[in-house]
C-alpha cells in the first residue's frame, strides 16, 4: 500500500525542524484535536472546530497542516503514544506479540475514535514507527522474510483496531441503556431472522442455548478479554505454524 501524500507530509512535518510559532503550533493543534475527539468522537475533529477551540481563524491552521487528513494522522499518532517498555522485556516472541497487541488495544480503548481513522498507508509517523519497531524487534531472529514480518505486524495492528471499534459500538449502545445486553439482543435478532429461513448452521448453533456463554476452559470470566485473546491466539498459532514449517525445511 502506497502512503498518501497527506501521510508523507505528516511524517516529514514530524521530523523537519521549523521555526517555532509562539501563538499557534502543531502540538497545540493536535492536542486540541484530541480533546475534541475524546469529547465528541471522530466527528469532533475538523479544521474549523479545532481552530474555534484554539481561538484562531480556520485558515491559520493551514500554516501547519495541509489537510484534515493530515490532522487526523497526527492526532491518532499522538493519542496512541509510544509502546510500553514491558513489550521489550517479554521472554519470547509469542509473549512479546501478545503484549504488543494487548497494549495497542488498551491504547486505542483510551481513544476509541483513533481506531476509526481510515488506514491511508503504512506507518510513517513517530509513534507508529516506534510501535512497528517494538514488534519487529522480537521477530529479528525468526526464520521469516522481511515482508512476512511486516505483514505480521500489519495483521496484529489491524486486529487490534477492529476489536476496539467493535467494542466501541457495543459500548455506545450500552450507554443509551445501562441495563441493555447487546449480546442477548443480537442473539434474539438472530433467532428472529433465522426462524423462517434455510440457514441450518446458524439454526443449529442457536439451538445450543446462550451462544455468548464463555467456554468452560476460558482462563478469564471477562468477555472482552476472551474476544481479544481468542482471535489473537489463533493468529499467533498461524505464525507459529509458519515458523515450525520454515524451521523444518531448513533442517532437511
Amino acid at each position: 500500500m502506497e502512503p498518501t501524500p497527506a501521510a508523507i507530509r505528516a511524517a516529514q512535518r514530524g521530523t523537519t525542524k521549523r521555526t517555532p510559532r509562539v501563538e499557534l503550533s502543531l502540538d497545540r493543534i493536535v492536542t486540541a484535536a484530541i480533546h475534541l475527539a475524546d469529547r465528541d468522537g471522530l466527528p469532533g475533529i475538523s479544521m474549523a472546530k479545532v481552530a474555534k477551540e484554539l481561538g484562531f481563524a480556520t485558515m491559520s491552521l493551514y500554516r501547519h497542516l495541509d489537510s484534515k487528513e493530515e490532522l487526523l494522522l497526527h492526532a491518532q499518532d499522538s493519542a496512541i503514544g509510544p509502546p510500553p517498555a514491558n513489550i521489550a522485556t517479554a521472554p519470547d516472541w509469542r509473549t512479546c506479540l501478545t503484549r504488543w497487541t494487548r497494549e495497542l488495544v488498551t491504547a486505542y480503548r483510551r481513544h476509541p475514535w483513533a481506531a476509526e481513522i481510515p488506514v491511508t498507508g503504512p506507518p510513517l509517523l513517530p509513534r507508529s514507527l516506534e510501535w512497528l519497531n517494538a514488534g519487529l524487534t522480537t521477530l529479528r531472529t525468526l526464520p521469516l522474510q522481511p515482508l512476512e514480518k511486516l505483514s505480521t505486524m500489519s495483521l496484529l495492528g489491524g486486529y487490534a483496531r477492529t476489536e476496539v471499534t467493535l467494542r466501541a459500538i457495543i459500548d455506545k449502545e450500552a450507554a443509551l441503556d445501562p441495563n441493555a445486553r447487546p449480546d442477548l439482543e443480537y442473539e434474539s435478532q438472530l433467532r428472529t431472522l433465522t426462524a423462517h429461513r434455510d440457514l441450518p448452521a446458524l439454526t443449529e448453533m442457536l439451538a445450543t442455548g446462550d451462544i455468548f456463554t464463555l467456554p468452560s476452559d476460558t482462563p478469564t470470566d471477562d468477555g472482552d478479554d476472551f474476544m481479544v485473546d481468542f482471535g489473537l491466539e489463533r493468529i499467533l498459532d498461524g505464525i507459529q505454524a509458519l515458523i515450525t514449517r520454515r524451521e523444518g525445511s531448513r533442517r532437511k
